[in-house]
């Protein structure tokens, strides 16, 4: 309950805050993070990354071992195909020197790889 109330309070100030800092309410529409971030994305790929959870939710046989693989596969396969589809777009040179993809969406994967890459060495020195 103590999570619900914080979680709660957390969220209604932050949102409270970009609320009343924002001058028009079609400003905010306008440049609403959400949009910003997903607005270059292709619409198969909102449909992917919102399909995908629920084909691996029945994959996952044992949690401690596979959540944080299939968190990880989610989390990069909408990240890499839009990253693969900038590149097809433009060069690699515009991507890193125009800033034509934010590369610091590729690094959001990097905890969960190496929670899996350390649970996954764990286990396998168990079983040997």
């Amino acid at each position: 309950m103590k999570f619900f109330i914080s979680f709660s309070i957390t969220t209604l100030l932050l949102i409270l805050s970009v609320i009343v800092s924002c001058p028009s309410y079609d400003l905010l529409k306008k440049y609403n993070p959400l949009l910003l971030q997903t607005s270059n994305l292709p619409k198969y790929i909102h449909i992917i990354a919102i399909l995908l959870p629920f084909y691996f939710s029945f994959k996952i046989n044992k949690f401690e071992v596979d959540f944080f693989k299939f968190t990880s596969i989610l989390m990069f396969v909408p990240v890499l195909l839009a990253f693969i589809l900038k590149f097809n777009k433009y060069n690699f040179n515009e991507i890193i020197v125009d800033l034509r993809f934010d590369l610091s969406y590729l690094t959001v994967i990097f905890p969960f790889m190496i929670i899996y890459i350390v649970d996954y060495n764990k286990i396998n020195s168990l079983t040997k």
